[in-house]
């Protein structure tokens, strides 16, 4: 389960109007996620840890019937509001829950998108399961991870050797690296790839976002959407960028991994 502490703070950020998404992070994973479901008929979604709904909104303008689930009933009560200001053609449910005990009988969805969730998740492979569960035969989920060895580097960067010493040591490593968001998890690949085998999931595809640009946080003192700006306002850089994002050579460096994966 994720820690109430951690519902309380993204509670928090619902009801004063500052809930952390819409980024470009957001927006360049939203980009990956509807490539990966495609043009398609109407598919049955579920977004968990949906938080205020952006992923889930945004695939039904798809016109896919979405589930959003989420422990904080604050974040839902703000996604209700956008669903209802929303021109959605689709059906929408929105579900107080939690990713570890999903509240669905098995075989249900087409396509479960569970985005920035794995940072926070006390028990991840119950939850790697549990989508396990409630996925329908030729199906696939969609799932981001944070990356232990561009954290390591980040930290040896700034000569905090230290911090980069305890991620490699730690088998559940979290670093606080966003300034309103609580500490988040730290994963590799070769975990990725371990827990989804052995909780019934195989791997697709891996696709990585924020590779070089994102270290400027940690050399200039600046924070993560400066960092992002670099990316809009540099040719240069996200020239660089995509063509990292497009070679799987690169992909141990990225920040950010998005995991394509499907029941055995």
């Amino acid at each position: 389960m994720i820690h109430k502490n951690i519902i309380n703070t993204y509670s928090d950020l619902a009801r004063s109007g500052k809930f952390p998404d819409d980024t470009y992070l957001h927006r360049d994973l939203l980009k990956l996620i509807k490539d990966r479901v495609g043009n398609t008929d109407r598919l049955n979604i579920l977004d968990v840890g949906s938080g205020a709904g952006y992923f889930g909104l945004n695939l039904t303008q798809m016109e896919h019937n979405v589930t959003m689930i989420d422990p904080s009933y604050s974040a839902l009560r703000l996604a209700g509001k956008r669903v209802k200001y929303s021109n959605i053609n689709s059906k929408v449910n929105i579900v107080v829950g939690d990713g570890e005990m999903l509240p669905f009988t098995k075989d249900k969805f087409d396509i479960i998108v569970c985005i920035f969730v794995f940072s926070h998740l006390e028990s991840p492979s119950k939850a790697l399961s549990e989508i396990a569960r409630v996925l329908c035969k030729n199906s696939k989920a969609l799932i981001s991870f944070e990356n232990k060895l561009w954290h390591v580097i980040s930290n040896s960067l700034k000569e905090d050797y230290k911090q980069a010493f305890s991620l490699l040591l730690k088998d559940k490593p979290a670093i606080k690296a966003y300034d309103i968001l609580p500490p988040v998890k730290l994963y590799t690949l070769s975990e990725i790839q371990e827990m989804c085998n052995s909780c019934g999931l195989d791997i697709i595809s891996v696709s990585g976002l924020r590779y070089l640009t994102a270290f400027q946080e940690v050399l200039k003192g600046i924070g993560t959407t400066d960092a992002e700006k670099i990316l809009i306002s540099d040719k240069n850089a996200g020239d660089l960028e995509k063509i990292l994002s497009d070679n799987k050579d690169f992909l141990q460096i990225a920040r950010h991994f998005l995991v394509e994966c499907s029941p055995v």
